[in-house]
């Protein structure tokens, strides 16, 4: 079509701006119809919104998405009680919203303060946020928004307009060939950059959600509360890295405003709080804060005792870790790296082949080395390019499973970050200790209040006091009135029982 424009430009130079001004308008046209041809009703916001993905085709990105996920963060799975009633508060919220279905919500094994949803109906909450609410109206609220991410269809929208950048998990593959560890979490932010919604995309979940909350018959205040818990957990925390959820959502306090207004306008009508909710009471024993069986370093030494292999880290190195493994680097430095991960392959000989298998490294000889007695086989690498790098790897035949232990650097530092590096990789043996294998992390226990008392004069509460106010959305000057039930961290040992809260008694196993 372009070299027909041409010719006839060339053999009538009178119609040339004439056959220009066609085909710009044919191009318009077509851009045109395009464009309509993109845009479709959503019948959640009343609009026609622009989308490229169809609703199948955005099931089989959820479901592709929701796979790499669950791959590299585990399911919180400790507590069918709770699994129970945040999928039947879930599917409640879901089955008044214009999206037919099906949901998948999950509990994510997470300690973070999180909440999100990808295209297709799949929605996730950490433990750290239930752990954080006090009644099912407030996980309504929280999963009614998450809802309102999908039927607005704010993730596939971002689809249509930019690709999801995802050669990351290309590039972990050299160093993981499973695509299990670090590439699993290569392709989980690839996916969460579907939650990086816009300031607008935030306050419609918003007001969907409160629709979706009234609708399915919970209170809409309780959206209220939790971005008042949410701000004041921000104002708390705020000296430390921002919770993920306040990285992806804008200010809780200024939504909150915002809710309230919308709730004073639309629904002034409440129904009435039940005097029993089964929230608090299918809260207790959840695992609270970072759960050491995941991981936890005592001095130099990193313990993995789910996995029951340690190692001592290099000196003021800072570290990262999940049920498969952990990451280190040296402290605000980027030109290292450590990474101790379990694969799923069966023997050493099988990830050595792997690992070297249609790369363009450079390698030395590959050696057999013992670890603790256990079976490795190790070789040094390098691969060149505009930043090369240099590195050791090993895979470690171990009773759960074959390690990799792989060391990089910058190529032209690699002589000296050889040194710390290799000689934490010798360090790595299986966990001796059997307290450290026994280690248990701390759960909510659910106590009534036995007599009239102000929070932060409970006895055995002590600093302790501000952290039990925000799980319970109370002030710590509070008095609480006698049959109060309260959500109280309890730390394995002897730093908190109830025989040491004189004030406090056991909740019944039964309301």
């Amino acid at each position: 079509m372009i070299d027909l424009v041409a010719r006839v430009c060339s053999q009538n130079r009178r119609a040339s701006w004439r056959v220009v001004r066609w085909w710009l308008c044919l191009c318009a046209y077509m851009g045109l119809v395009f464009s309509l041809s993109a845009c479709a009703y959503n019948p959640a916001t009343g609009r026609h919104e622009f989308n490229l993905v169809s609703p199948e085709r955005e099931r089989e990105i959820g479901e592709s998405l929701d796979r790499e996920l669950m791959a590299s963060v585990p399911e919180y799975g400790e507590s069918p009680q709770l699994s129970q009633l945040v999928t039947e508060v879930g599917n409640s919220v879901g089955q008044v919203s214009e999206r037919a279905g099906p949901w998948t919500i999950r509990i994510l094994d997470e300690a973070n303060l999180n909440a999100f949803a990808i295209p297709g109906g799949f929605i996730y909450i950490t433990r750290g946020l239930l752990a954080y609410l006090n009644s099912q109206h407030q996980l309504a609220a929280v999963l009614a928004h998450e809802v309102a991410h999908v039927t607005a269809r704010h993730g596939t929208q971002q689809l249509s307009r930019r690709a999801v950048a995802s050669r990351g998990v290309g590039v972990v593959r050299i160093i993981d060939p499973n695509l299990r560890h670090v590439g699993g979490a290569a392709a989980r932010s690839a996916g969460r950059s579907l939650l990086r919604h816009s300031r607008d995309h935030e306050h419609q979940a918003d007001e969907l959600g409160l629709r979706y909350t009234h609708l399915a018959g919970y209170r809409v205040s309780a959206m209220s509360e939790v971005l008042g818990m949410l701000a004041a957990h921000d104002r708390h925390t705020r000296k430390g890295p921002r919770e993920p959820w306040l990285s992806t959502h804008p200010e809780p306090a200024a939504r909150q405003q915002l809710v309230n207004a919308r709730i004073a306008r639309d629904y002034p009508k409440q129904p009435l709080v039940e005097p029993q909710d089964p929230m608090l009471r299918a809260l207790g024993g959840l695992v609270y804060g970072p759960d050491p069986r995941d991981g936890f370093a005592r001095g130099s030494t990193y313990h993995l005792p789910r996995l029951g292999v340690e190692l001592d880290l290099p000196p003021n190195w800072q570290h990262s870790a999940n049920r498969r493994g952990v990451l280190a680097a040296p402290t605000g430095e980027a030109n290292a790296l450590l990474a101790v991960l379990l694969t799923k392959l069966e023997t050493a000989s099988a990830g050595t082949q792997a690992f070297f298998d249609n790369t363009n490294f450079s390698r030395d000889a590959t050696v057999v080395e013992r670890f603790a007695g256990l079976r490795g086989e190790g070789t040094n690498f390098a691969l060149g390019g505009r930043e090369p790098i240099a590195g050791r790897v090993v895979f470690v035949e171990a009773p759960g499973g074959v390690w990799m232990l792989l060391g990089l650097a910058d190529y032209a530092q690699w002589a000296d970050r050889s040194i710390p590096l290799i000689a934490s990789m010798r360090t790595f043996r299986p966990i001796t200790d059997a307290a450290v294998r026994a280690i248990e992390p701390a759960r909510l226990q659910i106590v009534d209040v036995r007599q009239a008392v102000r929070l932060d004069q409970l006895e055995g509460l002590g600093a302790r006091a501000q952290e039990v106010a925000l799980l319970n959305q109370l002030d710590p000057a509070s008095t609480l009135e006698v049959g109060r039930r309260l959500k109280v961290p309890v730390w394995p040992g002897p730093q908190l029982t109830p025989g040491a809260v004189p004030e406090l008694s056991e909740t019944a196993a039964t309301d």
